[in-house]
């Protein structure tokens, strides 16, 4: 079997699991299928509550108040200061070169 055989076969395997796991998923809207529905990154979602309401003024005060030591302004947005920039790293290794 080719590589391409394998990878193919691999992937032909992967969707007859999501197939049978999850059902079919709609064309077009990759968010209105169940499983999406259930991913807390979609972004058409409607937001939970995480705070109690007593608590949602509160909260909105300290967010104001420090808001300039929580994030820098980019042109983009807003970024949040507390992310630490990634180093990126690129690991390689030697293959068995009897193939």
């Amino acid at each position: 079997m080719t590589a391409a055989e394998t990878y193919a076969a691999l992937i032909e395997a992967v969707s007859a699991q999501r197939l049978r796991i999850h059902g079919h998923q709609p064309q077009g809207d990759r968010f209105g299928s169940p499983v999406a529905q259930r991913f807390r990154a979609d972004p058409h979602r409607s937001l939970d509550a995480n705070l109690q309401p007593e608590d949602q003024e509160r909260a909105r005060d300290l967010v104001e108040a420090h808001f300039h030591e929580l994030f820098a302004q980019r042109p983009e947005g807003f970024r949040p200061l507390w992310y630490q920039t990634a180093r990126q790293l690129l690991i390689t290794w030697e293959t068995d070169k009897r193939r």
